[in-house]
């Protein structure tokens, strides 16, 4: 897999953007760099080498490939500027790498993205529909529904703009 970085330099008007490959650590393949943070640190799954359904989490920074403890199985969905993480697990809750230790995530139906200050965006079920909502400090609060059964807000801001999905 490669990824493709760029860097701005106070006196450049034009970014510089390089190609890095990310290679083979441990028996892995970093085969998925999902996503990257305002540091330039990108996220992703990794595959093992003798066994491609087998994935695990990494970061890499600075040339350095790193994979999450216990993230066996593991995707991730999103992570923010603090290093906190949110990976999915097939057939489980979503689950929040927080402070160095696992939890599981907000109960919600499903949970797309989080911002810098934790809250977190997807869907919950509220009676027989699945509508739009985030969660805060312990708090899911439900969005609605832009007129029909379901919607969910697939992403959200530092200033808590929402982009929703029906």
């Amino acid at each position: 897999a490669l990824t493709l970085l760029a860097s701005f330099a106070a006196s450049a008007a034009q970014p510089v953007y390089k190609i890095e490959p990310l290679k083979n650590q441990d028996g892995m393949r970093p085969r998925y760099p999902d996503t990257i943070n305002n540091h330039g640190v990108v996220m992703g799954s990794a595959q093992e080498l003798a066994n491609h359904y087998h994935h695990q989490v990494f970061f890499y920074d600075q040339g350095q490939l790193t994979f999450l403890e216990g993230s066996d199985g593991a995707r991730v969905q999103d992570f923010n500027d603090a290093g906190d993480v949110l990976v999915q697990v097939p057939l489980t809750p979503a689950i929040f790498w927080h402070d160095g230790r696992y939890q599981e995530a907000p109960k919600m139906s499903l949970v797309y993205r989080f911002n810098n200050q934790g809250v977190m965006a997807g869907n919950a079920d509220f009676g027989s529909e699945t509508h739009a909502a985030i969660w805060d400090n312990g708090t899911i609060t439900d969005l609605g529904t832009l007129g029909g059964p379901y919607a969910s807000a697939t992403d959200i801001s530092d200033t808590q703009s929402m982009m929703p999905a029906m």
